[in-house]
């Protein structure tokens, strides 16, 4: 698998979009990606403490790095069980503290109000996947709502009928003794399934989150049952 990959990889490094994200215009979002990549590195390395702070710096870059929390909630759980996770989630929490050290002195209540400001809505003229709605049923609560129950009506199914049964397969069980070492693919497949499953319910995709995802689209498609002329189209 890792061999068939490197040659649709070597086009994705080709794209001259991505180019002009990362060289060109050095949006924010390719720094969160870069650090998240590193996070997901250290994940199929199962090294779950210095994954859970690469995943907090990649969230001080930027939030949508917050895509990945479910899927890296339950490979600690499997990992290291409740008492493992618990303390790899207050390292994150910790690290996100010390980030904004110097604005919550100053200005507490502005910073954590808009550093994590969840109920954003972005503007639709910048859209490209929301860009067909008008632009009043593109902003209503009714539409915000939809999306959110299907995103995680969506990651509930693939816990239950994609990741779980291929970590049943795998061997890897919810046990009061979980396992320190789990599948390196079986990492990565939940963390990107994960994180572009997250991606296809965001009420807007800009044209710089396209390096949200765009790198893990070869490795997504050689895991999938799609033919070979299907995955290169």
């Amino acid at each position: 698998l890792s061999r068939a990959i490197i040659y649709p990889s070597a086009l994705v490094v080709l794209s001259r979009r991505v180019l002009s994200l990362f060289v060109l215009r050095l949006f924010n979002d390719c720094v969160q990606s870069a650090v998240m990549y590193v996070a997901v590195l250290l994940f199929a390395q199962n090294r779950w403490t210095l994954g859970c702070a690469m995943l907090s710096l990649s969230v001080g870059v930027k939030m949508n790095a917050l895509l990945y929390a479910p899927g890296v909630l339950i490979l600690l759980l499997q990992a290291t069980g409740v008492r493992g996770a618990a303390f790899n989630i207050a390292l994150c929490g910790l690290i996100q503290l010390v980030l904004g050290a110097p604005f919550l002195r100053s200005y507490p209540v502005a910073y954590v109000s808009r550093a994590f400001e969840l109920s954003r809505v972005f503007l639709h003229k910048w859209s490209v996947n929301g860009a067909w709605l008008p632009e009043k049923v593109f902003i209503s609560k009714p539409v915000a709502v939809a999306l959110l129950a299907a995103h995680v009506t969506t990651l509930l199914v693939f816990a239950r009928y994609r990741w779980m049964a291929s970590a049943w397969r795998s061997g890897i069980a919810w046990t009061r003794r979980p396992l320190r070492t789990l599948p390196a693919d079986y990492v990565v497949d939940v963390l990107f399934t994960c994180n572009i499953v997250g991606v296809a319910f965001s009420r807007t995709i800009h044209y710089q989150f396209y390096a949200w995802y765009f790198h893990s689209l070869p490795y997504l498609l050689w895991r999938s049952a799609l033919s070979l002329p299907a995955r290169f189209a």
